[in-house]
C-alpha cells in the first residue's frame, strides 16, 4: 500500500490555482483583442475632404493615410464644413512648411468597425517630429 504525500494535495490545489488563473487571462486577452483595433481607429486623426488639417507629429517614422467613407464626426469638422464631390478620385498633399512630403500608394489595411469604414491609399515617412498640414 502507498504511502500518501502530505504536499500532493497542495501540489493538486497550485496546479488547479495557475489552470484558473491561465483561462482567465486567455478570456482577458481575448477581450482586449477584439476591442483593441476599435481603439485604434478612434483615435485616428481625421480631417475633412476639401479642408487644411493641421497635424502634430510627436514621432518620427511611417504613418499611413486613409480614406474613410463612413465616420463618426470629428471636431475637425467645426472649423471647416467639407467639400467633398462625389465619385471623386481620393488625393492629398501633406506639407512640412511649404515643402511636400512624399507619399507612397500603399492599399494593404482595411477597417471596419460600428463607427468608420476605411482602407489605406498612401503611407508617409515623417523625419522630424513637428507640425504638417493635410
Amino acid at each position: 500500500m502507498g504511502v500518501k504525500s502530505k504536499g500532493r494535495g497542495a501540489a493538486a490545489t497550485f496546479g488547479l490555482l495557475l489552470v484558473l488563473a491561465g483561462v482567465a487571462g486567455a478570456v482577458a486577452l481575448w477581450v482586449m483583442a477584439d476591442r483593441r483595433p476599435e481603439q485604434a481607429v478612434e483615435g485616428f486623426a481625421r480631417g475633412p475632404v476639401g479642408c487644411t488639417t493641421t497635424l502634430e507629429f510627436g514621432d518620427t517614422g511611417t504613418f499611413y493615410v486613409y480614406e474613410e467613407v463612413v465616420g463618426a464626426a470629428s471636431d475637425a469638422f467645426t472649423e471647416c464644413s467639407p467639400d467633398a464631390t462625389p465619385d471623386a478620385e481620393f488625393g492629398f498633399v501633406l506639407l512640412d512648411g511649404d515643402r511636400s512630403v512624399a507619399a507612397r500608394d500603399d492599399a494593404s489595411i482595411t477597417y471596419d468597425t460600428a463607427d468608420a469604414i476605411g482602407a489605406s491609399v498612401a503611407r508617409i515617412e515623417i523625419d522630424e517630429p513637428g507640425r504638417y498640414d493635410l
